[in-house]
């Protein structure tokens, strides 16, 4: 029944983003296509909130926190790689703002991927150190530290927290 599909989280969503596109449709603007990416994010329809993402910085919107989230959609479309496409929205991101912790997060994945685990570990420390201990990302950030420095034999203590003005683009 319709009451019962009225209550559904998924069915909410999927109205919504209808609502949301019918809108955007008649006028286009950057709040709208967060507010797209945002929705298909949450219904794990990654590759659709990359291209919401995409239209809100096409229409204006060069933020730090857009451009990361843009790069989390596409990793999260690709499987968790970091791709290069990513990788630069992460980079264009910091140029804003140094110390935005999604790029930084998915800049040390990339390291990560590529075999760089010490960097990685140096970047995700870097993030924690500026972390309350408390903040969400503290314990994923915690479990990448472990398992990067396991799988390449070193202790994490050994290794020192990077500055986000460290951080440099390869491309």
């Amino acid at each position: 029944p319709y009451a019962d599909r009225s209550k559904d989280v998924d069915f909410i969503l999927a109205a919504t983003i209808k609502e949301i596109q019918l809108k955007l449709d008649k006028s286009p603007d950057q709040a709208g296509y967060r507010n797209l990416a945002e929705a298909f994010y949450l219904m794990r329809r990654y590759g659709a909130s990359a291209d919401a993402y995409q239209k809100a910085i096409d229409l204006g919107d060069k933020s730090a926190k857009t451009l990361a989230e843009l790069g989390e959609s596409l990793v999260l479309a690709n499987g968790g790689a970091v791709m290069p496409e990513a990788l630069g929205d992460f980079y264009k991101a910091l140029k804003r703002n140094p110390m935005e912790e999604r790029a930084r997060f998915y800049i040390a994945l990339s390291e990560a991927q590529i075999g760089n685990l010490k960097q990685a570990v140096s970047i995700w420390k870097g993030i924690q150190k500026d972390l309350p201990p408390d903040a969400p990302w503290a314990a994923i950030i915690s479990r990448q530290i472990e398992a990067s420095a396991k799988k390449g034999g070193f202790d994490p203590a050994s290794i020192k927290p990077s500055d986000p003005s460290e951080i440099k683009n390869p491309m």
